[in-house]
């Protein structure tokens, strides 16, 4: 009898390892594709990398999700979110979110340029586009010609002249330097699709 319990109770530990591995087979078998090497060391495993393609409800129904409270869909907004669906469907999905937000900045910073074009001076430009032609910087007072010369209201100063292009992030002040920035340069390049200057000096 002492021999039976004997053989019965070297038995259970190995039988308790086939059950749980049994329970926990899936679990078991995902591990074991992770693993690189085994040895005396133990068990080196890969890092695990999990994607989650996620599928719109257009994808899925054709049909645009309602939006959280405060968004605001009108029919025609509506027309162009199906438009950017179907455009967007051609990109792969781990992409797709990355390309948006690029457009969205695209389209905020057009945005940006449309409002600031519409009451800049024409002297203004000139001053981004002469700090453009010295390397990105210039002594302000090689600009302040610029600003004496213009019909800038005469009730304003230069200060108030130069704070505009500052104030729209164009450019920046160091003592008595005016030095163009990225965003400066970049709303030079978008100019030309307003066609020729046709703001006031």
């Amino acid at each position: 009898m002492v021999e039976f319990l004997q053989f019965f109770s070297s038995l259970a530990w190995p039988v308790t390892v086939v059950v749980l591995a049994m329970i926990f087979r899936s679990d078991l078998s995902a591990a074991m594709q992770r693993v690189r090497k085994a040895g005396i060391a133990g068990v080196e495993l890969a890092e695990q990398q999990t994607v989650v393609a996620a599928v719109s409800q257009f994808e899925k129904s054709g049909e645009l999700k309602q939006l959280p409270i405060g968004f605001r869909r009108t029919p025609p907004i509506a027309d162009l979110e199906m438009e950017l669906h179907n455009s967007i469907s051609v990109f792969v999905k781990e992409d797709r979110i990355d390309i948006l937000i690029s457009e969205l900045a695209f389209t905020r910073m057009t945005r940006h340029f449309e409002a600031a074009w519409g009451i800049i001076f024409e002297s203004q430009i000139r001053a981004l586009q002469v700090a453009v032609s010295t390397e990105g910087k210039v002594d302000e007072i090689n600009i302040r010609s610029l600003y004496e010369s213009s019909d800038y209201p005469v009730e304003f100063s230069f200060e108030d002249w130069v704070k505009f292009p500052v104030g729209q992030l164009f450019a920046t002040r160091g003592g008595q330097t005016f030095e163009i920035t990225d965003l400066g340069r970049e709303f030079l390049n978008w100019l030309p699709t307003k066609g020729a200057l046709r703001r006031p000096a």
